[in-house]
């Protein structure tokens, strides 16, 4: 009686001869080296991040990647190192978490983008060209006006037209009681009246020395 050959053109995984043990033997090496890639492709990932200058980190961010809160992986190590190169503080942790979206955020609105802490083409495009950057929050200058009444009064007036609040600070210099009033033309700066004319043009000579565009007229 002839031994029984084995078929070797059926997949082994389906051959009825061969015991499951032997089975997942056989399949337990191809599995050990597939969780060593992922594993060796993880790491080189993470080096390469961490081990990134600032330049290097914003070149790789893909201006069409799109990135949400919640979100992980070695993107957001990126994404969170680009802020980090740009002054915002954040944990570099893989993670899209709150750091992440307050950044994010302030970026966006230092740019002049849509805020809505989401990290999209838009907002990487700007982070990859490092076209902004942290900009602290400043309070709107409020200038405290003097009393008007502090002002010489007369008919010839020495004006600056506008209210330009830089124009205002220079002609302060001149004139500190100098104020922003209406008149039918429209707003000006008053730097003061004055009973005689050529006292008003000697103001004028001293605003127009400062570059501004002052003048006298009568009763304005």
């Amino acid at each position: 009686m002839k031994p029984r050959l084995t078929n070797h053109s059926i997949p082994l995984d389906q051959d009825p001869n061969v015991s499951s043990k032997l089975k997942q033997f056989k399949r337990l090496p191809w599995r050990m080296s597939s969780f060593l890639r992922q594993g060796l492709l993880s790491i080189a990932v993470l080096a390469s991040v961490i081990g990134a200058s600032p330049q290097s980190i914003a070149q790789t961010l893909l201006p069409n990647d799109t990135l949400f809160p919640g979100d992980r992986g070695a993107r957001v190590f990126t994404l969170q190192q680009a802020l980090r190169a740009e002054g915002f503080f954040v944990t570099i942790d893989g993670v899209y978490g709150s750091e992440t979206v307050s950044a994010v955020t302030q970026f966006q609105r230092n740019c002049g983008l849509i805020v809505d802490g989401i990290a999209g083409p838009q907002t990487n495009t700007a982070l990859a060209s490092r076209s902004c950057g942290f900009v602290p929050i400043q309070p709107p200058f409020v200038p405290i006006e003097p009393p008007i009444s502090s002002l010489p009064i007369g008919p010839f007036v020495a004006v600056i037209p506008g209210d330009d609040q830089s124009s205002l600070a220079t002609a302060r210099q001149v004139q500190p009681a100098a104020t922003v009033q209406t008149s039918r033309r429209g707003p000006f700066i008053n730097a003061g009246g004055y009973q005689d004319r050529e006292r008003a043009e000697a103001v004028v000579d001293q605003l127009r020395n400062r570059r501004l565009s002052a003048r006298v007229e009568f009763r304005p």
